[in-house]
């Protein structure tokens, strides 16, 4: 135990026992061997104790104020059982930094390393930082730990020198990763979730938490890129990984591998190992303590296939925060995000921010209202006034759909009242608040689809490539539906997905022309059901492909003649018409066949969209007949810039109010 001890060392024991004599102990404690370090002159102790005013006198009054509360062994000459494992971590650190012997320069350094001990407690009651004590040592005798490799980032420095982003919540996270990594066995944790919900930031946190709770241990990030480069011959890889996995200490080093599924094949040659089973034995054998990130589809895909490798791992899945999390992430950062850019930003307008992306469907929280966030106030800071606003917010979540916001609302204003589209869908579809379900159009004539058609892409900026035609009289077999959600597994064309699902995904906002939707197989009408109720679907590869940035116009090709009214009608639309949002007819309605209940139905409706009225019900042809004339007056009045004639028949009015 007290072999390899220089000179000094010896010298500090033997002040150790003249001070249990002289303050009447009954062992030799860490304590002691502290109070004997700054009484030896000379020593790195004694400096640093010296530069912040601390006094021998201080150390004892402390000693003898203080009971201990240990659970220790007695061994030879009473020395407890701390103070045998700074010993044994001073002939460590000696071997680690090649000395000869040990000096007290290590000892100093293993009771600033090793926790739970009464010379730590006394260094906190001194008011003494334990990171602060440890980086003037390393600043004084350019003593470094850290592991100098150029594919090796060191998050826990990094997190030191505060250049890493704030950090807020995600508690549970961090405290499983904490219990799986100090397990003895399989303390590998492996984060598994959507691009997007924060795996390697949760990693950072991990640094940070650190920080306070085990300092000394550091965090690597493993930049597999770099670890590859420059391996030209066979066996190149093996040294250099080895090398370093080697120089590891599985107590004080932990490795973060970020998409780790890149490892199965990664450096691999013909008479190679790749780099997942170079690792293999390190990790069985705990070697090394490693953290993987990966998204579940790369895991099942890749990662899940090597039973071998997947076993040595403890799976936590990352699930996307809820939008209450992510207020509080936003709130975190904002200060950071705001001096940055130079732009104050409110608790509100965060609010806005995470209510306002639920329409982007194709990114997981935190990370698209991180995003946003930070865009917009790059905007805001290119105008003079310097302010965010909820305009600037809507601008930028309109960018990540395609859409120019500028052109929109200047289309918006322009064609308002133009062929078939009103107010009232303008104002739900802008408002970024009230994007819930699907815009759903049924055109009883072709004519008016085009009209629609030409309307939407007007307004809405939209090329000719949004638009998508989906003839259903194509899909009489059952067999078709793999034409729109691809093929399922194990068959050809697993791999390339449905046309219908890829046209979605590469376009987010477009427009979707069923025609024919009576000829089509009873399996896909359900799926179109299940699209207008639920607003999405999965594919066969388990994608959840988002339609509600979209639009949906049904053509209905038949001769028949279109009923009004609100009665149930039994035909081939009946379920159809239910999830339909507005029906647009060719010819002009006669108000005289509305029923006195369709009537009073078609009054209450009015009433939903804003109109305050109260007709006579026996009178109610008439009255309604007065209502449309003045209501028709008052929207073309507001439009000067496309001046309208109307006519009128006696016995017919065009409603279309609705």
């Amino acid at each position: 135990m007290f072999e390899n001890l220089g000179e000094d060392v010896q010298e500090i024991l033997l002040e150790c026992q003249k001070i249990q004599e002289e303050l009447h102990l009954d062992y030799i404690g860490t304590e002691v061997l502290l109070l004997a370090l700054y009484n030896y002159p000379n020593s790195i102790c004694n400096f640093l104790f010296n530069e912040y005013l601390i006094t021998e006198d201080m150390i004892k009054n402390i000693i003898n104020k203080c009971i201990f509360l240990r659970k220790y062994e007695i061994y030879e000459n009473k020395y407890t059982k701390k103070f045998i494992e700074i010993i044994h971590l001073s002939n460590k650190l000696s071997l680690e930094s090649n000395s000869k012997e040990v000096s007290d320069e290590h000892l100093f350094l293993s009771i600033l390393k090793t926790r739970y001990t009464a010379a730590r407690k006394i260094l906190k009651l001194l008011g003494l930082d334990i990171l602060e004590l440890q980086n003037d040592f390393y600043n004084i005798f350019n003593y470094s730990e850290e592991l100098e490799y150029d594919f090796l980032i060191n998050l826990t420095k990094l997190a030191k020198q505060d250049k890493l982003n704030p950090f807020v919540g995600r508690t549970k996270y961090l405290e499983r990763l904490e219990k799986i990594l100090f397990k003895k066995q399989k303390n590998n944790p492996l984060l598994i979730g959507s691009a997007g919900v924060g795996k390697s930031a949760i990693v950072e946190g991990l640094a940070k938490r650190f920080l306070t709770t085990h300092p000394e241990i550091n965090i690597y990030y493993l930049d597999l890129g770099l670890l590859i480069a420059g391996t030209k011959y066979r066996g190149d890889l093996e040294q250099r990984i080895t090398n370093c996995i080697n120089s590891f200490k599985p107590q004080y080093d932990i490795l973060f591998i970020d998409e780790i599924h890149n490892i199965l094949g990664a450096g691999s040659s013909e008479g190679s190992l790749d780099l997942a089973n170079i690792l293999k034995p390190f990790l069985s054998r705990s070697n090394i303590k490693c953290i993987g990130a990966t998204t579940l589809e790369e895991y099942y895909q890749y990662f899940e296939k090597d039973k071998a490798l997947a076993r040595r791992f403890q799976n936590v899945y990352v699930e996307e925060p809820s939008k209450e999390e992510t207020l509080e992430i936003l709130k975190g950062i904002k200060e950071t995000y705001a001096s940055y850019h130079q732009v104050d930003v409110s608790d509100e307008l965060l609010d806005y921010i995470v209510d306002a992306t639920s329409i982007i469907h194709t990114r997981k929280l935190p990370d698209k209202a991180i995003d946003v966030l930070d865009e917009s106030l790059l905007l805001a800071k290119s105008y003079p006034q310097k302010t965010l606003t909820t305009r600037l917010i809507d601008e930028v979540v309109f960018s990540f759909l395609g859409l120019d916001y500028e052109k929109i609302i200047m289309n918006l204003q322009k064609n308002l009242y133009f062929n078939h589209l009103k107010k009232y869908y303008f104002r739900y579809l802008l408002n970024v608040n009230l994007k819930k379900t699907i815009m759903n159009v049924e055109c009883f004539n072709m004519q008016t689809k085009e009209l629609l058609l030409k309307d939407l892409q007007t307004v809405f900026e939209l090329k000719d490539e949004v638009v998508y035609n989906l003839n259903l009289s194509e899909y009489q077999e059952v067999h078709t539906i793999s034409l729109l959600l691809g093929a399922p597994p194990g068959y050809v064309g697993f791999d390339h997905g449905g046309e219908f699902t890829k046209h979605i995904l590469k376009f987010p906002v477009s427009i979707i022309i069923i025609t024919n939707y009576e000829y089509a197989h009873e399996k896909i009408k359900k799926l179109i059901m299940d699209i207008l109720n639920d607003g999405y679907i999965k594919d066969y590869q388990g994608r959840v492909i988002s339609f509600t940035n979209s639009f949906f116009i049904f053509v209905n090709s038949s001769k028949q003649k279109a009923k009004i009214g609100f009665n149930n009608q039994v035909d081939t639309f009946e379920k159809l018409l239910l999830e339909i949002d507005e029906v647009l007819y060719d010819n002009p309605l006669d108000i005289k066949e509305l029923s006195p209940n369709d009537y009073t139905k078609y009054i209450t409706k009015l009433a939903d969209f804003g109109y305050q009225i109260n007709l006579e019900i026996d009178n109610h042809y008439e009255d309604l007949t007065t209502f449309l004339e003045e209501e028709l007056a008052n929207i073309f009045q507001k439009q000067p810039v496309h001046p309208i004639t109307i006519s009128y028949c006696p016995k017919q009015k065009k409603y279309i109010l609705q």
